[in-house]
Protein backbone atom coordinates (compact mmCIF):
# COMPACT_ATOMS: atom_id res chain seq x y z
CA UNK A 1 0.00 0.00 0.00
CA UNK A 2 1.63 3.24 -1.01
CA UNK A 3 2.27 6.11 1.88
CA UNK A 4 -0.29 8.26 1.09
CA UNK A 5 -2.98 5.26 1.14
CA UNK A 6 -1.47 4.66 4.57
CA UNK A 7 -1.63 8.79 5.61
CA UNK A 8 -5.00 8.76 4.39
CA UNK A 9 -6.38 6.10 6.45
CA UNK A 10 -4.98 7.27 9.32
CA UNK A 11 -6.62 10.43 8.80
CA UNK A 12 -10.12 8.05 8.20
CA UNK A 13 -9.73 6.17 11.39
CA UNK A 14 -8.85 9.67 13.68
CA UNK A 15 -11.72 11.23 12.17
CA UNK A 16 -14.24 8.31 13.30
CA UNK A 17 -12.99 7.94 16.53
CA UNK A 18 -13.36 12.05 17.15
CA UNK A 19 -16.35 12.35 15.68
CA UNK A 20 -18.22 9.26 16.53
CA UNK A 21 -19.64 8.24 13.43
CA UNK A 22 -19.09 5.53 10.61
CA UNK A 23 -19.80 7.38 7.52
CA UNK A 24 -16.08 8.51 7.46
CA UNK A 25 -13.90 7.54 4.39
CA UNK A 26 -11.46 8.53 1.73
CA UNK A 27 -12.77 10.20 -1.92
CA UNK A 28 -11.85 11.25 -5.36
CA UNK A 29 -13.35 13.77 -7.14
CA UNK A 30 -14.86 17.28 -7.21
CA UNK A 31 -17.10 18.31 -3.80
CA UNK A 32 -20.18 18.28 -5.94
CA UNK A 33 -19.07 14.50 -7.33
CA UNK A 34 -17.87 13.16 -3.74
CA UNK A 35 -21.23 14.84 -2.26
CA UNK A 36 -23.85 13.59 -4.75
CA UNK A 37 -22.27 9.83 -3.96
CA UNK A 38 -23.35 10.39 -0.24
CA UNK A 39 -26.70 9.34 0.71
CA UNK A 40 -26.17 8.83 4.55
CA UNK A 41 -25.67 11.95 6.69
CA UNK A 42 -23.92 13.23 8.46
CA UNK A 43 -20.91 12.19 6.62
CA UNK A 44 -17.33 12.98 5.90
CA UNK A 45 -14.95 12.69 3.08
CA UNK A 46 -11.12 12.99 2.85
CA UNK A 47 -9.26 13.80 -0.64
CA UNK A 48 -5.71 14.15 -1.38
CA UNK A 49 -5.35 17.05 -2.89
CA UNK A 50 -1.93 17.49 -4.05
CA UNK A 51 1.61 17.64 -3.16
CA UNK A 52 4.33 20.13 -3.36
CA UNK A 53 8.25 18.61 -3.94
CA UNK A 54 11.67 19.47 -3.22
CA UNK A 55 15.24 17.81 -3.00
CA UNK A 56 16.47 18.31 0.30
CA UNK A 57 20.50 16.14 0.93
CA UNK A 58 18.88 12.69 -0.71
CA UNK A 59 16.00 13.43 0.90
CA UNK A 60 12.13 13.99 -0.83
CA UNK A 61 10.79 16.56 0.99
CA UNK A 62 7.05 16.75 -0.05
CA UNK A 63 4.37 19.54 1.54
CA UNK A 64 0.85 17.11 0.90
CA UNK A 65 -2.82 18.79 1.30
CA UNK A 66 -5.67 16.84 2.10
CA UNK A 67 -9.05 18.16 2.01
CA UNK A 68 -11.72 17.20 4.65
CA UNK A 69 -15.69 17.48 3.75
CA UNK A 70 -18.22 17.77 6.46
CA UNK A 71 -21.76 17.46 5.06
CA UNK A 72 -24.89 17.37 7.54
CA UNK A 73 -28.66 17.18 7.27
CA UNK A 74 -29.78 20.86 6.35
CA UNK A 75 -33.38 21.09 6.48
CA UNK A 76 -34.37 24.89 6.47
CA UNK A 77 -31.57 26.61 8.34
CA UNK A 78 -31.71 23.81 11.16
CA UNK A 79 -28.24 21.59 10.70
CA UNK A 80 -25.98 24.71 10.76
CA UNK A 81 -24.73 24.21 14.52
CA UNK A 82 -24.53 20.31 13.94
CA UNK A 83 -22.43 21.02 11.00
CA UNK A 84 -20.32 23.64 13.24
CA UNK A 85 -19.99 21.57 15.91
CA UNK A 86 -18.31 18.61 13.38
CA UNK A 87 -16.26 21.22 11.55
CA UNK A 88 -14.63 22.31 15.01
CA UNK A 89 -14.71 18.78 16.93
CA UNK A 90 -12.70 17.65 13.50
CA UNK A 91 -9.91 20.08 13.41
CA UNK A 92 -9.38 20.04 16.94
CA UNK A 93 -8.48 16.16 15.97
CA UNK A 94 -6.39 16.65 13.00
CA UNK A 95 -4.27 19.36 14.55
CA UNK A 96 -1.27 18.28 15.18
CA UNK A 97 -2.05 14.82 14.23
CA UNK A 98 1.30 12.81 13.80
CA UNK A 99 -0.03 9.47 11.76
CA UNK A 100 2.61 6.69 12.33
CA UNK A 101 3.58 5.82 8.53
CA UNK A 102 6.62 3.40 7.77
CA UNK A 103 9.70 4.83 6.19
CA UNK A 104 8.15 8.40 6.39
CA UNK A 105 9.17 11.28 8.56
CA UNK A 106 6.33 13.02 9.11
CA UNK A 107 5.02 16.68 10.73
CA UNK A 108 2.31 16.99 12.58
CA UNK A 109 -1.10 18.02 10.54
CA UNK A 110 -1.65 22.13 10.06
CA UNK A 111 -5.65 22.86 9.42
CA UNK A 112 -5.14 25.70 7.29
CA UNK A 113 -8.22 26.99 5.57
CA UNK A 114 -12.41 26.28 7.05
CA UNK A 115 -14.60 26.82 4.06
CA UNK A 116 -18.21 26.90 2.74
CA UNK A 117 -18.11 25.18 0.05
CA UNK A 118 -22.04 24.44 -0.69
CA UNK A 119 -25.32 22.69 -0.26
CA UNK A 120 -28.69 22.21 -0.82
CA UNK A 121 -32.31 21.59 -0.43
CA UNK A 122 -31.15 18.91 2.43
CA UNK A 123 -27.46 19.58 3.34
CA UNK A 124 -24.55 21.78 4.00
CA UNK A 125 -21.36 20.96 3.10
CA UNK A 126 -18.02 22.58 4.80
CA UNK A 127 -14.12 21.86 3.98
CA UNK A 128 -11.59 21.59 5.90
CA UNK A 129 -7.27 22.19 4.38
CA UNK A 130 -4.91 19.91 6.80
CA UNK A 131 -1.47 20.09 5.44
CA UNK A 132 2.21 18.19 6.38
CA UNK A 133 5.13 18.01 5.34
CA UNK A 134 6.81 14.53 4.99
CA UNK A 135 10.17 13.32 4.28
CA UNK A 136 11.76 10.07 1.96
CA UNK A 137 14.77 8.81 1.44
CA UNK A 138 15.28 8.68 -2.76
Amino acid sequence: MSYLANIEDTIVARLKEALGITNVDGARGTWQEVMAGLFSLPGVRVVYEGSDFALENQLEREDLSFTVLFACRDIRGAGRDDAYTMLEEGRAALRRFRPEVDNVDMKPFVPTKTLFVGGDADKVVYALTIKTRVKRRV
